[in-house]
């Protein structure tokens, strides 16, 4: 038996290898086309990511991952890839040359691929470092988790959530299953207040708890009969939750997805292939149609195949990709020398602060403004305060020092390591699930996010199930949980 574990063990080494080389072969060769090839003077100096991702990342990253099979380190490389390597062939055959009303100077852009190559040279660093310093391999066996029976805590919660859904319409707006509706006028727009948020947020959480509880009951039965439909009952289960469109978050089906399909490899493990297969296809149809409805304008049109026949084909993928992988037009609008100096410490606290569940009611009425909302006013020249990523490190850098920067985005990654230690090796299907969907907003965080996203989606989960699950300990403690 081990020596079989050793080969396959070996043969995954070997596997990931060839990637690693692939990879490195494809920044290098991307690299050299931009360097020789023509491309936009704003451009001039990108060749130069790919290149450094082909360098820093091979030499620093994929060693590591090879030694202790991180998740995390896998996930910032891939998240590095898009951003170093696909992000500058995208820009260069359809250029972005600005981010809402703001068009940064060529000059602006050049400083902002040397920042984005030192950004990336300062995390494959702190993770070396954290790799001389922690010696320990993440087993890539999952733990199997335990089947455990539903707390009355949890259960309760669950049913309280049920009634608020039924109760309150603030807590179904911006709620869709599968796809939103074409032809309404106008786009999906966010919840306006704050009880809709916060009654819309226990509805999700509670509608996630309840998958939770329903699929550990279905692995207990499974075990006790021996019969495959409970394991399809979960799968089910699984997918109607993946189903659930909020707003226009194509991120939330990639968390929702995410967490379901680590959840369920721990209690079904012998379907993990079939479980990840359908879950992660399912989970790619519904971003790609939420793609359709947000590029494509299907607001405007009767139906969606009306918007893609109506569309300019490909045209504004560049400004896309820029936006959701933060690219340099973005980091050179935030390293904008009039909004640094406009920003300080205490801008980047309130961000914390305002963003955090609990947190946000002490800061109410005080005279920071947040980083991202300054940003998104200057960029939109003062008619807007969302709507487009102020990158993470470039937030960190503006708020304290330049050069350290970086260290923001480091301390979310590694705080994702964290993470995913505690996430593999839990065995409460609860803890396992709700770690799983804060880790991956972690993971992710060099592309598609801000500090405020991150912040938010950690505190809204981790305060609200924390409370849950401590009540339930206590209740457990003294012998009162429904079996």
């Amino acid at each position: 038996m081990s020596r079989a574990i050793r080969n396959s063990d070996r043969k995954t080494t070997g596997a990931f290898e060839w990637l690693f080389a692939i990879c490195f072969a494809a920044g290098i060769l991307c690299s050299l086309i931009l360097g020789m090839g023509e491309r936009p003077v704003i451009y001039e100096l990108l060749p130069l990511l790919p290149l450094s991702f082909s360098v820093f990342c091979t030499l620093l990253l994929a060693p590591l991952f090879l030694r202790d099979r991180s998740w995390t380190i896998l996930i910032v490389y891939v998240c590095c890839f898009l951003r170093y390597v696909v992000l500058p062939v995208i820009l260069c055959s359809d250029p972005c040359y600005s981010i809402s009303l703001y068009q940064p100077p060529s000059q602006g852009v050049g400083s902002a691929i040397l920042f984005m190559v030192y950004e990336l040279l300062f995390i494959c660093i702190g993770f070396a470092i954290y790799g001389l310093v922690v010696h320990k391999r993440i087993d890539s066996k999952a733990v199997s988790a335990m089947q455990e029976p539903a707390g009355v805590v949890f259960a309760l919660f669950v049913f309280a959530a049920l009634v608020i859904f039924v109760v309150f319409p603030e807590s179904r707006q911006g709620l869709s299953f599968i796809s939103i509706d074409a032809g309404t006028g106008a786009r999906m727009g966010g919840v306006k207040s704050t009880f809709g948020n916060v009654t819309r947020q226990l509805v999700l959480i509670g509608m996630l708890m309840a998958f939770v509880l329903f699929s550990t009951w279905c692995s207990r039965k499974a075990s006790e009969t021996g019969s495959e439909r409970y394991y399809w009952m979960a799968l089910i289960a699984a997918l109607l939750c993946v189903c659930v469109v909020v707003d226009e978050k194509r991120s939330v089906q990639v968390y929702s997805a995410f967490a379901v399909i680590v959840l369920l490899t721990k209690l079904f493990p012998g379907k993990a292939r079939r479980t990840v297969g359908l879950v992660a296809g399912l989970a790619f149809a519904l971003v790609a149609l939420l793609t359709i409805y947000k590029n494509f304008y299907v607001f405007n049109y009767a139906s969606y195949a009306d918007a893609l026949a109506n569309s300019n084909g490909f045209a504004g993928v560049g400004k896309t990709a820029e936006l959701y992988l933060l690219g340099p037009v973005s980091v050179a609008a935030g390293l904008n020398e009039s909004l640094a100096d406009a920003q300080s410490l205490g801008s980047l606290l309130y961000d914390f602060a305002r963003s955090f569940i609990g947190l946000s009611f002490f800061v109410k009425g005080s005279d920071f403004t947040a980083a991202g909302a300054m940003f998104n006013q200057f960029v939109s020249g003062g008619t807007s305060a969302s709507g487009v990523l102020l990158p993470i490190s470039v937030e960190g850098g503006t708020c304290t020092f330049l050069a350290l920067g970086p260290a923001l985005t480091l301390g979310f990654l590694l705080f994702a390591l964290y993470l995913e230690r505690k996430m593999r090796n839990a065995t409460s299907p609860v803890v396992i699930f709700y770690i799983a969907y804060v880790y991956i907003r972690m993971a992710t965080c060099l592309v598609s996010a801000a500090v405020s996203s991150v912040i938010l989606s950690f505190s809204s989960v981790i305060v609200i199930v924390g409370a849950l699950w401590l009540a339930q300990r206590l209740l457990s403690k003294k012998g009162r949980v429904v079996q």
